[in-house]
């Protein structure tokens, strides 16, 4: 007897293809759907949250991404899609949390320092931040991601001349 797939899962692969063509409305309730379907299912949780984040939801992204970190701590995607959710917000402090529990998730991905690096030098962490963007800079490798690079060795220059950051984030 074949296996039917879960109403989470069926409705997540849904709203997949719907966010992939483009029908943002549509994948989003999706989304909710699959979350209401399956609670436990986190892929759906992370990409609904992403996806709102896309959108320039923030508030809501915030709501779905601190959902889905408390229901399972050790999914990394949406502690780092919640570190930028925040930091958009300038909500510094969380951000800083956010992305360091990535980090202890995936110690190897270069792409949170750069944020957890802005985030404490808006909240006037300078050698916090020095550090951060430092190790982004050691870490970064791809060629596909060297303006970054750029932009964190700016930082890190302005960090060294005493520079005060610009108001956005």
């Amino acid at each position: 007897m074949p296996v039917k797939p879960h109403p989470g899962a069926t409705l997540y692969t849904q709203a997949q293809a719907l966010r992939d063509r483009g029908r943002i409305t549509e994948a989003l309730t999706r989304f909710e759907q699959a979350v209401a379907a399956d609670p436990d299912l986190i892929v759906a949780r992370a990409a609904w949250g992403e996806l709102l984040l896309k959108i320039g939801r923030d508030d809501q992204a915030i709501l779905v991404l601190r959902a889905a970190v408390k229901q399972n701590p050790s999914y990394a995607l949406a502690w780092y899609e919640l570190g930028f959710a925040l930091r958009e917000k300038r909500q510094f402090a969380e951000a800083i949390d956010a992305y360091r529990s990535y980090i202890a998730l995936r110690p190897d991905d270069p792409d949170p320092h750069y944020g957890l690096g802005m985030a404490l030098r808006r909240v006037g962490r300078n050698a916090e931040a020095l550090t951060a963007f430092a190790t982004y800079v050691t870490m970064e490798t791809r060629p596909s991601e060297q303006r970054w690079v750029k932009r964190a060795t700016a930082e890190i220059d302005s960090l060294k001349a005493g520079i005060t950051p610009k108001a956005t984030p």
